[in-house]
């Protein structure tokens, strides 16, 4: 799946950012979501800027993950403009350290993959960083939006006990439900 991100051309990838941003603003989750939380797109993920802009746009807070090696679990902190986003562990932007704030019923958090199936299972990159956050099983918890290109839709990717199924996932063509 790194090799299909990889096939993708920078200008189809851009297209597909704005398109997918455009096809999850329009989705009621986000419309009822207090706050949204995103990831800064690494190694071809598809890029949240567009989604970004457009959140900040509409007065919604947008919040990036902070990794902390500690715990192995993801904070969330708020951001106001992109350039607040550094380099951080793994090299992926991330906030410089302020005040996380926990993210719960009534948010949004849009979470990066490998691939996505038509079940709304994730295949990560293999930190477990948002399986180790959010665990099946925990009541009032975000809803989790995979954000992806179509192209990394498949009909079943590897999943246990320990994988929260996506709400929805979103691709630059379709929002798929289940």
């Amino acid at each position: 799946m790194r090799g299909v991100r990889r096939a993708i051309g920078a200008a189809e990838a851009e297209a597909a950012a704005f398109a997918a941003a455009r096809r999850l603003g329009s989705a009621l989750e986000l419309g009822r979501a207090g706050r949204v939380g995103l990831y800064a797109g690494v190694r071809g993920e598809l890029s949240t800027r567009p989604l970004f802009d457009a959140i900040l746009a509409a007065g919604k807070p947008a919040l990036f993950p902070v990794m902390d090696a500690g715990s192995q679990l993801l904070s969330f902190q708020r951001v106001r403009a992109w350039e607040e986003l550094r380099g951080g562990d793994r090299s992926v932007p991330e906030p410089v350290r302020g005040v996380a704030e926990l993210l719960g019923p009534g948010d949004l958090i849009v979470v990066p993959g490998l691939a996505f199936d038509r079940h709304g299972r994730r295949l990560g990159s293999g930190g477990g960083w948002f399986d180790r956050t959010f665990q099946p099983g925990v009541d009032g918890g975000p809803v989790l939006v995979g954000y992806c290109f179509e192209a990394q839709m498949v009909g079943e990717v590897p999943h246990g006990t320990g994988d929260r199924a996506m709400a929805l996932v979103v691709t630059e063509a379709a929002t798929h439900r289940w």
